[in-house]
């Protein structure tokens, strides 16, 4: 019985354990930290970080691409800052420190107002934690994406994140942000953190059961 335990032991599959971040464990993608958000091997800039591999990589540089086609049509001629790009980026986690609501509104706050996106203040912050499935959009004074803006656009996306379809639903967040943002439909968001956690909640109480996203 002792040798049959013990080759059973070294027979079984190594698992290697789950990263679970904070706001300042996580990779800054803005930093070019390209091997931890599993993003090297694209061109700059690099605006996707999935250091957990929820993605395959062809999808993290289609993410890529869809960010920088954010930015491009978004920039005019000038150097103010009326005639800058805006700068989206999306980053997954599978798990997170606590896992509660509080932590990743803390997490996606904390990235919005420290890591460097300019001098503009046009940074917008897609977070997605699947393990819990929390889903958060944060942005800088001036992103023109209204409360109802962002409620729209995860209104339209709930249920393909919440089927664990991650790539289609960030692809379409990222593309509904664009049209709204070049379209120029959004006023200021005024009430940032408060709208944080009104999606975070909805979607606490909608959540798939966690057993379908291991």
């Amino acid at each position: 019985m002792f040798i049959l335990s013990y080759l059973l032991l070294f027979a079984s599959p190594f698992v290697a354990p789950q990263a679970i971040w904070n706001e300042t464990s996580y990779p800054n993608v803005l930093e070019e930290q390209t091997q931890e958000c599993k993003i090297n091997g694209t061109q700059a800039p690099y605006l996707t970080c999935d250091p957990d591999e929820i993605l395959t990589q062809t999808q993290r540089f289609e993410l890529n691409d869809a960010l920088k086609d954010l930015k491009n049509v978004t920039t005019s001629n000038g150097t103010e800052c009326s005639n800058q790009g805006y700068i989206g980026v999306v980053l997954l986690a599978r798990k997170i420190v606590n896992g509660t609501t509080k932590e990743a509104q803390k997490m996606a706050n904390y990235f919005r107002d420290n890591w460097d996106f300019g001098r503009c203040d046009k940074g917008i912050i897609i977070l997605m934690v699947t393990f819990y499935q929390q889903f958060y959009m944060a942005c800088q004074p001036n992103v023109p994406l209204s409360d109802s803006d962002v409620n729209e656009i995860f209104e339209h996306n709930k249920d393909t994140l919440f089927n664990g379809n991650y790539f289609e639903g960030l692809s379409n967040v990222i593309k509904e942000s664009k049209n709204k943002l070049t379209h120029q439909t959004g006023g200021t968001m005024t009430n940032r953190i408060i709208h944080v956690v009104r999606i975070a909640h909805r979607i606490n109480r909608m959540a798939i059961p966690l057993t379908t996203m291991l």
